[in-house]
């Protein structure tokens, strides 16, 4: 264990300036846990049993009805490779479907479609010069299949080495691949982009100088690619790319030791949150450190920070890796990450508070016993999705593995705001005023009148104003509407004012 150079919590730097230090410690950490424990419960989890495979998850993608799609691959009894399999688990952990793709198929990446369903992208062993685009519908059909193909190959076959590894969907209905071409003669490879139509044709084939591990497409058509720069240590580089993979801007963001990127998703202002870890000596996870950023939409760096876990007694843990950074509703940001070996059976996975600077407000770590961690996502309205195996008791890693699920979130989760108002519409005289209340709607269907918090504000101050405690005065004649928000829910109150 290493000791903790420095105590990110507000509460210790105060308390240990007025009462002694076990007391200090006693309350903070108290403090820090029922912080955890009103934020962050566990909703669910569920084990998806295959008779005799042994399923190695790779990814979990979040779907809109609150479940996931779990895509792992994996062996049978006789350690054959079996094709990949995809688990379809709905909003409350129940297993809808489950799909093998087709022989001798191997999946790069799977995302859930725009216009609904899902997309696999991935490449046949057999036609190992085509990468395959395959559409599933919202209950796992396959609806189409388009193999197109790439200068360069989509995978190695005999090293079982897929040379795509992410792809985005385009507003356009095609995608946009990232992956290298294999310079045999060489054994060197050549990073590109690849713009796919929603007809299949290649649109455009472009060299990039760096290495491409993740692509997104925003809403104005732009694109993010995230890679790696090599020199002596890997470090975290971005890029941000035209319609028309131009390049606008690049930059390299240099952290101590060699740095590995889990996870890159993009921030409500534009940019990207990425996080990882870094490590100083590439054989030892004993020295790994969670490292982050949130990026904004030029590049500039918002924050970046590096990460302990706390363990107790003022000791912290050895190895731990991001895995999952994303916003939340009240403006701050939740951390995933991994604790000890990736390997650990069971390992543990870690919750991280942040606030709006990226700064440590309280931490929660978990464990499940006989899981491996594998993987985490964010699902909107501070709720979360974890990915692990579970690994039958007494086993190793070539014995039986089970895909496993879980959702943790807040205890409870605002679904919707209620205006409090007798009629649909509320009618002032000029001058008059009216105080306005919500109502919380939570998805346990229990209800809450809300009392502070909200933000306030009205779509025309000319005809009404709003104040914080949300009493609207009536300034001249008109319709208006008020509009309270609270943890990124809305309530309006059509307002109306007589002459």
């Amino acid at each position: 264990m290493r000791t903790r150079e420095k105590n990110h919590y507000s509460c210790w730097r105060f308390l240990i300036r007025m009462v002694p230090y076990s007391l200090a410690v006693s309350l903070c950490l108290i403090g820090q846990a029922s912080a955890a424990d009103d934020e962050i419960q566990l909703k669910w989890e569920h084990r998806y049993i295959k008779e005799e495979t042994r399923e190695m998850v790779q990814k979990v993608v979040s779907t809109k009805d609150g479940g996931g799609l779990v895509w792992a691959n994996g062996t049978n009894s006789d350690y054959r490779i079996l094709p990949p399999l995809l688990v379809k688990a709905d909003g409350t952990g129940r297993e809808e479907w489950s799909k093998r793709m087709p022989e001798e198929f191997f999946i790069a990446d799977v995302e859930q479609a725009k216009e609904g369903g899902y997309l696999v992208m991935g490449a046949l062993r057999l036609e190992p010069d085509k990468l395959q685009l395959i559409k599933l519908s919202e209950t796992g059909d396959e609806e189409w299949t388009k193999a197109i193909e790439v200068e360069g190959g989509a995978m190695i076959p005999d090293k079982y080495a897929l040379l795509y590894s992410d792809f985005a969907e385009t507003s356009d209905g095609g995608v946009v691949a990232v992956g290298q071409k294999y310079l045999e003669e060489s054994g060197k490879y050549l990073y590109k982009i690849v713009k796919i139509t929603a007809s299949g044709e290649i649109e455009w084939d472009k060299p990039l100088n760096n290495s491409a591990h993740r692509v997104f497409v925003t809403k104005s058509g732009e694109m993010f690619i995230q890679g790696s720069v090599f020199s002596g240590d890997a470090h975290l580089y971005v890029a941000k790319l035209s319609e028309e993979a131009d390049k606008l801007w690049e930059h390299t963001y240099e952290q101590k030791g060699s740095v590995r990127i889990n996870s890159v998703l993009p921030a409500t202002d534009g940019g990207l949150l990425v996080t990882g870890y870094t490590n100083r000596f590439y054989s030892d996870p004993s020295f790994d450190d969670i490292v982050a950023w949130h990026i904004d939409s030029e590049g500039k760096v918002v924050w970046q920070k590096l990460y302990d876990t706390e363990v107790g007694n003022g000791e912290v843990s050895d190895g731990e890796r991001g895995i999952s950074l994303s916003e939340t509703a009240d403006d701050g940001y939740m951390l995933i990450g991994v604790m000890d070996s990736i390997n650990a059976n069971p390992s543990k996975w870690n919750f991280k508070k942040l606030d709006r600077s990226g700064d440590l407000l309280w931490e929660k770590t978990i464990s499940f016993p006989q899981i491996r961690v594998a993987n985490a996502v964010p699902q909107g309205n501070d709720q979360y999705l974890l990915l692990g195996e579970y690994w039958e008791k007494g086993t190793t890693s070539a014995d039986k593995r089970d895909i496993y699920l879980i959702k943790y979130g807040k205890a409870k989760t605002i679904v919707s705001l209620e205006p409090q108002m007798e009629k649909h519409k509320l009618k002032l005289d000029k001058g008059g005023t009216e105080e306005l209340k919500v109502t919380a709607v939570y998805d346990d269907d229990t209800k809450e009148a809300l009392t502070n918090g909200i933000r306030w504000t009205s779509s025309n101050e000319e005809i009404a104003v709003v104040d914080e405690n949300g009493q609207v005065t009536a300034k001249q004649k008109g319709k208006v509407q008020i509009i309270a928000t609270y943890q990124g829910k809305k309530a309006v109150f059509p307002v109306q004012v007589k002459g």
